[in-house]
């Protein structure tokens, strides 16, 4: 993935490492400016150079698909998820991803009704068990910040601390309608052994939150 460095003078240093294909003699290299027909682009000191290959990296992720049924509330939906964690976590799982809406789904109760702060009771909960698992985890809760509430992902890291969160960009008809605001921005986190981000549902129906985090060096 691209690396974009620090500006100097109103240009951007880009580097970009990729295994060039065996017998491959040439390189071809586009730089393209979109949705800005005012703007002007240039680029100067273009150079190779042959770098030693990445260290390799062995990442075993995991991914529950658990629907409560008839739960009293995010609590009792986590004590549920838990147990799937522990399976995941005795399976050697660095990462595991819990759905969105973790706390909501199969409650029976509206977005703002589970909406809860981050940090607070959930992240709390996902955290001890995190630390006890000595795993990340990501799951989706409804994050309420003053009298904003939002479809958010946190990111619990192997020491059982609240690593980041991502609050979701591209909301459907449905929440917003629920009350749900969406958020601005697409944050990249730095893990044991690598660089993520995040996205949520809707999200990957369009290209830009991908770019983004991929700019922002997620791997």
């Amino acid at each position: 993935p691209s690396n974009l460095e620090a500006r100097e003078g109103g240009w951007r240093q880009l580097n970009d490492v990729v295994q060039a294909p065996d017998g491959a003699t040439s390189a071809r290299v586009d730089l393209i400016l979109r949705w800005d027909k005012e703007a002007e682009v240039q680029w100067r000191n273009v150079r190779f150079g042959s770098v030693d290959p990445p260290a390799q990296r062995k990442v075993k992720l995991a991914t529950v698909n658990h629907r409560p049924q008839d739960s009293t509330g995010p609590e009792q939906n986590l004590k549920e998820f838990s147990r799937f964690v522990e399976m995941a976590a005795e399976k050697g799982a660095d990462l595991v991803c819990l759905p969105e809406g973790a706390t909501m789904v199969g409650t029976g109760k509206s977005y703002l009704s589970v909406a809860e702060p981050v940090p607070g009771p959930s992240s709390k909960l996902l955290g001890a068990l995190a630390k006890r698992l000595h795993v990340n985890i990501v799951a989706g809760l409804i994050e309420r910040d003053g009298k904003t509430a939002y479809n958010t992902a946190v990111l619990i890291g192997r020491d059982g601390k609240l690593a980041g969160k991502y609050r979701k960009v591209s909301l459907p008809r449905e929440e917003v309608e629920g009350g749900l605001t969406p958020g601005s921005e697409f944050p990249v986190f730095d893990l044991d052994f690598g660089r993520v981000g995040i996205l949520i549902c809707w999200d990957i129906q369009f290209p830009e939150g991908a770019r983004r985090l991929a700019d922002l060096g997620a791997e």
